[in-house]
């Protein structure tokens, strides 16, 4: 624009240089001329310069509008900015707070430029790296906005938003089922009067629990109560780990009683009807993990589990066993073949499962095949099986491998699982979702991962093994079984190798299936043959004793570094030896068992519960012998997650014990 009045300007300076040459011309040719054509020009220069005047001043006023607007602008930008209710923050590549608007300080106070983002909030800052997030600071909760470009933040402050949906989430019904475990058991040896005592103070506890926590508790059977209460209350209930679980093993304690409750909950689902059905499965959960804890099923997939500190006692009857017997030989005539299989690296259990379902199969006259994965075989059932081969064993002939089990069966063909429940653990997961028809049967607590509606489940965890179990259905069979001697020695073997000669888990049911097995010919010579170790592998335990750690707690920790070719087996065989220690509550043996695996196990006489701790690190069992798997870490990681995990057991413990005492 300036460029432009300046050309103006030149171009009249030249018209009067011009105008003046004209006159000169003029006056010394014509001197009457002269007084016209200067009388002309002098009106024509104040026409033109009137003309360049309204110009500078049509020029000098726009500027000044322009100014004042420009002014107005800024102004009106300024209260937004300063007034506007969004935080704005603008910080400079050292991450330096250079410019905050006055809401910023309104909300997060004065002092503020100069400071370094992390000193204002340490999430503010660890987020930078995202466009959008949430921070909570200054007792607000903020959305923010983040340019990178500009280094501007823009915090809105979403407080009453969500202090709003937290209310409602907290206020949201929870459904839950509380069952008394073994009633009659329980009470049937109390005398009469004892007996309405020890129950009136276990309803009294229930009740007592109830109204402190604001729970709606509603009786609709002996020994069965519904429960409905807030999120709210349910997340206390969480905090304070079900404290009523310790409360009634305390009343029972009195009463010298073995009574105990489970309760099963449920949160967050699409009606209330779904929320009873989820709490109901919840609760059949608990039970089949032994009672005494609490399953909380929240969504369709996140479960959490508390409770479960009491040691099993058997609690079962042989009415359950011929009544499986019955519906398995029932099922199985149904079916052209079976397939049954346990789970990844097989043990003598596992094994000597599928060998007892082989017998049951071949009395119903149906063809039977056994899934074993000659690539995932350990020392002890390669023994097994090298003295079946001896003695030209006739199963032998039926086992085969995964991929041939899925090209055998059909539509018809019936598939057992025995010694797991986890879909996970299979040798051949791709069976299970092929099969139309399947039968669970195993003797380990149900975790998150289970085979979901299988024609007929048989979990009995108050078994010694699932040996145990396929025994005692052999004897209810309503076909006579009869079992060769080898393959009595191998189901006999199973059960030797999970209860360690008798020791863990060992009811008279055991001893029972034990002695059938011995009349039907199991050589107990044999099985010690079968489970014998080399000179190397004693060499081997030898040096994973030299490795033993007894920690403060009376705890037993192997960490088996520098140790190639361990396989589980070993890892459970030396923490069984190490129990031997005296004065050790439990025991742990941590060492690679493949080159990105990791294999813990646990062993306890019964101080500790060694299924509670493997179930933080992701694995489960039983309450004195269970374990768990990692990967990607090292040795040392998991010697360090195994003791924070102890660590807070017996934190969990204490305070347990502390909610009892008071």
């Amino acid at each position: 624009m300036e460029k432009k009045y300046r050309i103006r300007f030149m171009l009249l300076i030249l018209f009067y240089v011009v105008v003046l040459a004209f006159l000169l011309v003029n006056i010394i040719s014509n001197p009457i001329k002269e007084i016209i054509t200067l009388a002309v020009v002098i009106v024509l220069l104040m026409l033109l310069q009137a003309i360049f005047l309204y110009q500078y001043y049509l020029k000098d006023s726009k500027a000044k509008s322009i100014d004042e607007l420009g002014y107005q602008i800024r102004k009106v930008g300024s209260n937004t900015f300063n007034n506007f209710p969004v935080a704005i923050l603008v910080y400079n590549e050292k991450y330096v707070i250079e410019w905050v608007n006055y809401y910023t300080r309104k909300l997060l106070g004065t002092k503020l430029i100069g400071k370094h983002l992390s000193d204002l909030d340490t999430t503010l800052f660890e987020k930078l790296s995202l466009n959008e997030y949430s921070v909570e600071m200054a007792n607000k909760i903020f959305d923010v906005i983040h340019y990178p470009l500009y280094r501007t933040l823009y915090l809105i402050d979403v407080t009453e938003r969500e202090q709003k949906i937290r209310h409602f989430e907290r206020t949201q019904p929870a459904v839950g089922h509380l069952v008394v475990d073994n009633l009659e058991e329980a009470v049937r040896d109390l005398p009469e009067q004892l007996r309405y005592l020890f129950l009136g103070r276990v309803n009294s506890v229930i009740m007592q629990y109830a109204n402190e926590n604001n729970i709606f508790l509603k009786s609709y059977a002996e020994g069965r109560f519904l429960l409905m209460m807030e999120y709210q209350v349910l997340q206390k209930m969480m905090a304070n780990k079900f404290d009523i679980l310790s409360k009634i093993r305390k009343v029972s304690e009195q009463f010298d009683s073995t009574l105990t409750i489970s309760i099963g909950i449920s949160f967050n689902q699409k009606n209330l009807i779904a929320l009873s059905d989820k709490a109901l499965e919840a609760l059949e959960l608990t039970q089949n993990r032994g009672g005494d804890q609490v399953a909380v099923i929240i969504g369709e997939k996140d479960i959490r589990f508390f409770g479960g500190k009491s040691n099993i006692v058997e609690k079962r009857n042989r009415v359950r066993a011929r009544v499986v017997a019955e519906e398995l030989h029932e099922l199985i005539q149904e079916f052209d073949n079976v397939i049954v299989m346990g789970h990844k690296i097989p043990d003598v259990d596992s094994f000597g499962s599928c060998i007892g379902v082989y017998n049951i199969v071949r009395k119903s006259e149906k063809d039977c095949f056994i899934v074993l994965d000659s690539r995932e075989i350990d020392n002890t059932l390669n023994k097994v099986l090298t003295y079946l081969s001896d003695n030209k064993c006739p199963v032998l002939n039926k086992i085969v491998s995964p991929q041939v089990a899925l090209d055998i069966m059909t539509s018809k063909t019936l598939l057992i699982v025995v010694d797991t429940q986890n879909p996970s653990l299979l040798i051949e997961p791709r069976l299970l979702n092929k099969a139309k028809n399947l039968v669970v049967i195993d003797h380990h607590r149900r975790g998150q991962q289970f085979i979901e509606a299988p024609d007929l489940l048989y979990t009995e965890i108050y078994a010694s093994s699932t040996v145990e179990l396929i025994t005692e259905i052999i004897e209810y069979y309503p076909l006579n079984v009869q079992i060769s001697e080898m393959d009595a020695t191998v189901m006999l073997a199973g059960i030797i190798v999970d209860t360690n000669n008798f020791t863990y888990r060992t009811g008279s049911r055991t001893f029972e299936a034990a002695s059938f097995l011995r009349k039907q010919g199991a050589d107990t010579i044999m099985v010690q043959n079968m489970l014998r170790e080399s000179y190397e592998e004693h060499m081997l335990r030898a040096e994973l004793f030299e490795k033993v750690e007894i920690t403060p707690n009376n705890m037993a920790i192997v960490v088996a570094d520098n140790i190639d070719n361990l396989t589980k087996t070993k890892l459970a065989q030396t923490a069984d030896w190490l129990l031997m220690i005296e004065n050790v509550k439990a025991s742990f043996v941590i060492g690679k068992i493949e080159p990105n695996l990791i294999g813990i196990s646990s062993r306890s006489f019964g101080e500790v519960n060694c299924q509670i701790i493997m179930e933080k690190l992701g694995g489960g069992g039983h309450y004195n012998n269970a374990a768990t798997q990692l990967t990607d870490m090292t040795l040392q990681d998991a010697y360090k997650l195994l003791i924070e995990k102890i660590d807070e057991y017996l934190e969990e413990e204490k305070k347990n014990e502390d909610n009892t005492t008071n």
